[in-house]
């Protein structure tokens, strides 16, 4: 028997900027987490010193580009594994060309990068044509990596049952090999990722065979586990049954354009440190569109207007910052600092 199976996936966040409709591992309800790469070294080492071969990691979420230092995420895995190839997945809401140079270090350690194509994605950044002309300049600039584009304008849907229904479709995402902190594995990210939804069946979740814990790890029932189709769950859950549907967002559930503006903070306080306070300003401009009440992007803002001598400017946007966040360190210290000068 083989003791290979192509990738284990791990999350870098559970959340997502995004808010689509059957979305598999429910990431538009997920509350907002970040992980520590080294959460997974516990399961990751005990697949190495059991022989499993894996060649790839695999860092989904939730959107990994939500993370607050995804290069770090993947340095530490690449530092820990060499010889494993990584891939991402995401959804590009970051497709930007000062958003490809800002990542090229993990470009560098990255060896696939996977493009979930949705169509509010391709319209928010301009169109297919420009949505492409940009994924091409992170290859020219990085040739060893490999594109892959599954267009996501449909999708498969997920649905739950307190009934059986008959499995007669296999189901992609039973080839999923979830890694979860705990040291447990799930075949499939519906399955991995249920405590976030609250449409799951009674009969779904009661499933003795969605999960295995490498913590008691037996070779041969992890590979009983491993290959079994279908699961016990299987029969209480749509997707065996392979329906498309078309793309859309969830009802009730908003697009978070707050996890986005924070993504624009980061890498604007990046580009000041790399002596650029023009970038940083028009970035955190761009954040406070997005989130007007974002404390941190005018704090931030605030202390780069009195790095620029801009005292009147500075002075408003650290007082709003402190109207919306009392509470907050930074902001209260950067005032104190402007006042004393």
């Amino acid at each position: 028997m083989s003791r290979t199976f192509g990738w284990v996936e791990i999350h870098a966040v559970d959340h997502c900027n995004n808010n689509c409709d059957s979305c598999h591992n429910f990431s538009p309800l997920a509350p907002k987490r970040d992980y520590d790469a080294a959460e997974y070294f516990h399961g990751l080492d005990i697949l190495a010193a059991n022989n499993v071969c894996f060649p790839t990691i695999s860092i989904m979420g939730g959107e990994p580009f939500l993370h607050p230092d995804l290069p770090r995420f993947a340095s530490r895995l690449k530092e820990r594994y060499p010889n494993k190839r990584l891939l991402c997945t995401t959804n590009c809401f970051w497709l930007g060309e000062q958003d490809i140079a800002h990542f090229d270090d993990f470009w560098r350690r990255l060896n696939t990068l996977t493009v979930s194509v949705y169509p509010n994605m391709v319209h928010k950044i301009g169109g297919m044509e420009r949505f492409r002309a940009l994924l091409a300049q992170i290859q020219k600039r990085h040739p060893h990596l490999e594109l892959f584009l599954p267009d996501k304008h449909v999708f498969r849907s997920l649905s739950f049952f307190n009934e059986p229904r008959p499995v007669n479709y296999h189901c992609p995402n039973a080839e999923c090999t979830c890694l979860l902190t705990d040291g447990r594995m799930a075949r499939c990210g519906a399955g991995a990722f249920q405590h976030f939804s609250q449409e799951i069946t009674p009969a779904f979740a009661a499933s003795a065979q969605m999960f295995y814990d490498l913590n008691r790890f037996d070779w041969q029932q992890f590979w009983l586990w491993r290959k079994r189709y279908p699961l016990d769950a299987c029969p209480y859950c749509g997707l065996v049954l392979g329906q498309p549907v078309q793309w859309k967002v969830q009802k009730g559930v908003p697009y978070r354009k707050d996890y986005e503006a924070e993504y624009h903070v980061r890498v604007a306080e990046h580009v000041f440190t790399q002596g650029d306070p023009a970038t940083a300003l028009a970035r955190l401009r761009h954040a406070l569109e997005l989130a007007p009440d974002s404390a941190e992007a005018l704090n931030d803002l605030g202390a780069i207007y009195a790095h620029l001598g801009r005292r009147d400017k500075a002075r408003a946007c650290l007082e709003k910052a402190l109207e919306l966040q009392p509470d907050f360190p930074s902001a209260r210290d950067n005032l104190a600092v402007l006042l004393r000068s």
